[in-house]
């Protein structure tokens, strides 16, 4: 993992990054534990599906989680775990690093989950000119609509997870389209799949 790859380079030798999957009902109690000052925890990180939902089980949020309302990363400060989210500085960075620059721009973005959350929000902050969001689920797909439209208002709008409906929605023109849904994970069930027709982009 390049944490640990991370951690060698520094000679933190006595610092383990392993990756645990943890149950949606076992949340609470994991983040419970990781407080216990015999744990040494000093932190970790979140994936799907608990971006959202381990929020309630942290003490404090940093601003650009508190915007997103997701949270990929969590630092133990001696039992007190406060929640981050490096998804979107992470993507503007790596974006910028291309010579994109997402101003005044129309995006897609496919998915509402807790990644698509921190990447709309640090685009929404960068200027965009538009942002729909694309998913399965309307009214997931709605619920961010309306948090960016609270901060942004005006910027973004919705539609659902078809070819035809990105592309109407947008009126046929995406300067960036972003996927993030699950679909197409590394060892994930559909880990070759795209959710909008290739023959379509």
């Amino acid at each position: 993992m390049i944490h640990q790859s991370a951690f060698a380079h520094y000679e933190w030798d006595d610092v383990i990054y392993e990756s645990w999957e943890i149950g949606p009902n076992l949340l609470d109690k994991f983040v419970a534990e990781c407080r216990l000052p015999d744990a040494g925890i000093l932190g970790f990180n979140v994936t799907v599906p608990h971006k959202e939902r381990v929020i309630q089980f942290l003490d404090s949020l940093a601003p650009e989680a508190r915007l997103s309302g997701a949270v990929n990363t969590v630092v133990n400060h001696n039992g007190e775990l406060i929640g981050y989210n490096t998804d979107g500085p992470g993507f503007m960075r790596s974006l910028m690093m291309t010579g994109f620059d997402p101003k005044s721009k129309k995006i897609v973005i496919l998915g509402a989950g807790g990644a698509a959350r921190g990447i709309a929000f640090s685009l929404a902050s960068g200027g965009v000119s538009s942002i729909t969001i694309a998913n399965r689920s309307i009214e997931r797909a709605s619920r961010l609509t309306s948090d960016l439209n609270r901060e942004f208002p005006g910027l973004s709008d919705v539609c659902s997870l078809s070819s035809y409906d990105v592309w109407s929605a947008s009126g046929g023109k995406v300067d960036l389209m972003v996927q993030a849904t699950s679909m197409g994970m590394l060892n994930g069930p559909n880990q070759l799949d795209s959710p909008v027709a290739f023959s379509n982009i």
